[in-house]
């Protein structure tokens, strides 16, 4: 009797669990590009590369939204299989970037500037958001002219309150979208 019950219990589990239905279908759609280029960052023949700000007084930084030190940088496209259309720059979101101002948050070192952190800007000093996603970050397109193109750029300090004397150093990785 036990065992029949147990064959019961078995068919009825087995028999429910096909009694669920598909309500839609999700299609998804890719593509995997054979477009290349050449990247150079900032006058180098690579693509990692640092840019470094001239020092600042704390007191240029006495309040928030205060902005000093500003230096240009670029990235440059060369040699692309697609020669025209347009390219910009995605800053990736990591744990650098303060997704709620959109800079780079200092590396925390014990001798760490306070109140600080580093705005990317295009060349126009319109603000490049970080954390935001693809052309939401603002970054600037720029077209391709022959297979190449430069992107430009400024980064400089931003104070988040009045600035405490300190090293102010950070990093973001970036891509670089092409059509």
């Amino acid at each position: 009797m036990k065992s029949k019950l147990a064959s019961l219990a078995i068919l009825s589990v087995l028999a429910s669990a096909g009694s669920f239905a598909a309500d839609g279908t999700i299609s998804i759609k890719g593509t995997i590009s054979s477009q290349s280029c050449e990247v150079t960052g900032n006058g180098t023949a690579d693509t990692n590369f640092t840019v470094t700000l001239d020092p600042v007084m704390a007191s240029s930084l006495s309040a928030a939204a205060a902005t000093a030190g500003g230096k240009a940088f670029s990235i440059s496209l060369n040699a692309c299989t697609t020669t025209t259309g347009n390219v910009y720059t995605a800053f990736e979101q990591g744990p650098t970037v303060d997704v709620v101002t959109g800079q780079l948050k200092l590396d925390a070192t014990g001798d760490a500037a306070e109140n600080v952190q580093l705005a990317i800007k295009n060349a126009d000093r319109s603000v490049v958001k970080l954390g935001n996603t693809g052309t939401g970050q603002g970054s600037k397109q720029v077209a391709l002219t022959n297979g190449s193109a430069k992107m430009d750029y400024i980064v400089e300090y931003i104070a988040t309150g009045k600035a405490k004397a300190g090293s102010a150093n950070s990093s973001v990785m970036y891509s670089v979208t092409m059509p």
